[in-house]
């Protein structure tokens, strides 16, 4: 009957809304924990620094956490700083194996904090894939073929909105 179709077409839109909230929920924790980790391991390099050059490396370290790909110029600008002074605290900062340079444009060099970007890569598509093994045994609740294809759509825009809500 039509009643029970629509209830289970709404429990099942219903169920992945909760199921992509949760793995959202989960994978931010995992993200935190895992920034967390990656936060004080770097902040360790930096211990046989004098109070000086920490201070300075401390404000390009914060920097880049919020702006993991950069180049000298705009974060000498962004950070009141000399460009002879930020130059020197990127080359220490590769040296210690936190920044890389990734790619040039034109006379700027890019480089990136690598290792958080990953993370943030990796976590944002287990989504897509804890989405997909979460999908309950039997899920094909409607009773026609025409109706399939809407518990698909719910199913992929609950996947494709986990994922925005990470970028």
């Amino acid at each position: 009957n039509d009643t029970g179709t629509q209830n289970r077409w709404l429990w099942a839109m219903g169920f992945f809304f909760l199921q992509a909230l949760s793995d959202s929920a989960n994978d931010a924790i995992r993200t935190i924990d895992k920034l967390t980790t990656l936060h004080n391991k770097s902040l360790s390099l930096f211990d046989d620094l004098s109070k000086r050059q920490k201070t300075n490396v401390l404000k390009v370290f914060n920097y880049i956490e919020s702006n993991p790909i950069i180049d000298i110029q705009k974060t000498a600008v962004s950070l009141e700083m000399s460009y002879n002074t930020a130059s020197k605290i990127v080359s220490l900062l590769v040296e210690k194996g936190i920044l890389q340079q990734t790619d040039k444009s034109g006379k700027a060099r890019i480089f990136s904090y690598s290792e958080y970007l990953d993370i943030l890569r990796k976590d944002t598509w287990s989504i897509l894939e804890a989405q997909s093994r979460s999908l309950p045994e039997g899920w094909w609740l409607c009773s026609s073929s025409e109706e399939k294809p809407a518990i698909v759509l719910v199913s992929f825009l609950s996947c494709l909105l986990s994922l925005l809500s990470h970028l």
